[in-house]
């Protein structure tokens, strides 16, 4: 098996493989610990370092990925989509993890300062000129990913506290470090569950477009991966074969973007049964005739009628409650 071999000629990290020949960039696929540690590390064609397989990182978006071939193919599908859907907004949830170094067993941030020298912070991204798209404003939900819960409660309160114009959609990218949980395996901080993708789904807006990170995951030789994988993001969003949609770059072969746009919201009056939405009775008359009195009488004590009824008639009333259940959750 052929092995491959990093040296530094100048300051510029140079790959060599057994025989001394030059070789791509692409091959530079390291990970931190190897370097930190300053033991010599070789990097086979399966991807490994040291006999162990690499990926982005091992638990959720980190600045040291920042920048990286992926974070190009990343922002220009986001651009190019906010573009083709006339968004006025990127929302991008990060599911972050910040730096940190450890001294004498103790651990500590890391220093701002070295941060900003290097130019590795995620919230950089705030900055990007957005070039044929200057409406396009960049938002970053960069709260820490330490408990799944608490994160959880903390993205839905922030996308359903954006103000976003009604006539123009938004772009919600969620970002982990690998993608959904895998089917079998147990999952961990760098999976989305199908259920956290649901709950982010309802509580977006009626023409918003749902943009996913997806890594490859470590499959059989040849086997396919994508085309189940997208399938486990439709049937999370309660949508059909073939709705979602996917892009990709050349430079990054090893990860993809499913995206799919909410249908529009409309006035449920015309189309929803005769049922209460939080309680499921049924009236007599035709469409909602009598809510009114019901709700009084039954759910005042949730939301007074005035302001409930606003909800009801656009159809956002499992939005509200599916936020008012995030909530209540506890830390």
């Amino acid at each position: 098996m052929q092995y491959y071999q990093l040296k530094w000629s100048c300051g510029t990290p140079v790959v060599t493989n057994s025989n001394k020949e030059p070789q791509s960039n692409a091959l530079l696929r390291i990970t931190l610990p190897a370097l930190a540690g300053l033991r010599p590390w070789s990097l086979d064609e399966d991807g490994k370092v040291n006999g162990v397989h690499t990926s982005r990182g091992a638990g959720a978006v980190r600045d040291i990925w920042y920048g990286d071939n992926r974070d190009l193919v990343k922002w220009g599908v986001l651009l190019k989509l906010a573009n083709l859907h006339g968004a006025s907004r990127i929302v991008q949830v990060a599911y972050y993890r910040p730096e940190t170094i450890e001294i004498d067993g103790v651990g500590y941030p890391m220093p701002d300062a070295v941060m900003a020298h290097f130019s590795r912070s995620v919230m950089d991204i705030v900055r990007l000129n957005v070039g044929d798209s200057p409406s396009v404003q960049i938002n970053l939900v960069n709260s820490p990913l330490s408990s799944r819960d608490a994160y959880m409660r903390k993205v839905l309160e922030q996308l359903a506290a954006l103000s976003v114009s009604p006539d123009s959609p938004c772009i919600i990218f969620l970002d982990p470090d690998t993608g959904l949980e895998p089917p079998k395996a147990k999952p961990g901080l760098q999976h989305v569950l199908e259920s956290e993708l649901t709950e982010i789904w309802n509580v977006m807006r009626g023409n918003d477009v749902l943009v996913f990170y997806q890594h490859g995951p470590l499959v059989a030789k040849g086997a396919s991966w994508i085309e189940p994988k997208q399938r486990q993001f439709e049937c999370a969003l309660g949508l059909s074969k073939g709705a979602a949609k996917m892009a990709r770059g050349k430079v990054a072969t090893d990860v993809v973007f499913f995206f799919a746009q909410k249908s529009p919201a409309t006035d449920r009056t015309k189309t929803v049964q005769n049922v209460c939405p939080e309680c499921d009775h049924k009236f007599k008359g035709n469409g909602f005739d009598g809510i009114d009195a019901h709700w009084r009488a039954r759910h005042e004590h949730i939301m007074p009628y005035k302001e409930a009824w606003l909800l009801i008639k656009s159809g956002g009333w499992r939005r509200h409650r599916l936020l008012m259940s995030a909530s209540s959750r506890s830390w």
